[in-house]
């Protein structure tokens, strides 16, 4: 994984919008996604920008193409993957932004250098629950 979300960049940050919403874009490449994961405290908007991503959430599955719009409620266990043959493009916010600008800086800037995924995600109140879709 390691190396895995260098392509994600802020579009809108917490300070931008006063805590409400932090959104960014992530370039997927084919085969990936995160793990499967729930947020303690957001729920997440996920727009398919281009490409086809298949989102398992609520034990269930949806494959979006572009244009297609995902919302994800507070808590629930979710992971996408990039089941197109080339790179896609996502935005996503995250509401409210709750951690979510240090938790991407840190993933994009020091992924490396994360010795312990489960307590990173847990100390940006995230919980790390299974590997990504395969």
């Amino acid at each position: 994984m390691a190396g895995a979300f260098h392509s994600i960049r802020p579009l809108i940050s917490a300070d931008a919008s006063g805590g409400a919403v932090s959104a960014f874009e992530e370039v997927t490449t084919p085969g990936s996604g995160p793990p499967l994961h729930a947020h303690r405290s957001q729920s997440e908007v996920f727009h398919i920008i281009k490409g086809r991503h298949k989102f398992a959430f609520e034990d269930r599955e949806v494959v979006l193409d572009t244009g297609g719009c995902i919302f994800i409620p507070v808590g629930t266990p979710h992971t996408f993957m990039n089941v197109d043959d080339a790179d896609g493009i996502i935005h996503f916010e995250l509401l409210p932004s709750g951690k979510a600008d240090t938790f991407f800086h840190r993933l994009v800037e020091d992924f490396a250098s994360i010795e312990d995924l489960p307590t990173f995600f847990a100390e940006h109140d995230i919980d790390l629950l299974g590997p990504p879709l395969s």
